[in-house]
């Protein structure tokens, strides 16, 4: 499975393990991709992650891509969209 920026993933392991983030750049080096989740870790210094690392969760937030290509994305958004994917 390719993740795409605007998809929806869990850490499988770790101490940040059942974190929701969202995905908000592919195409790095070692096929890594860049993680969010507007608190910890911020759209200014996202997380870099192995894909293998992470369990996708199988809906994209389109609202995430959207805002993101016209730069208009906001840390405090992605804590809004991922709400509902917490798992406490």
């Amino acid at each position: 499975m390719e993740l795409k920026v605007g998809d929806v993933v869990y850490s499988k392991a770790g101490h940040d393990a059942k974190k929701a983030y969202a995905v908000v750049g592919v195409g790095l080096p070692k096929g890594y991709v860049a993680v969010a989740d507007g608190d910890k870790h911020l759209l200014s210094k996202p997380k870099i992650k192995n894909p293998k690392h992470l369990r996708y969760v199988g809906e994209e937030l389109s609202e995430v891509t959207t805002k993101l290509e016209a730069g208009t994305l906001q840390d405090w958004d992605l804590i809004y969209f991922l709400k509902k994917f917490r798992e406490d």
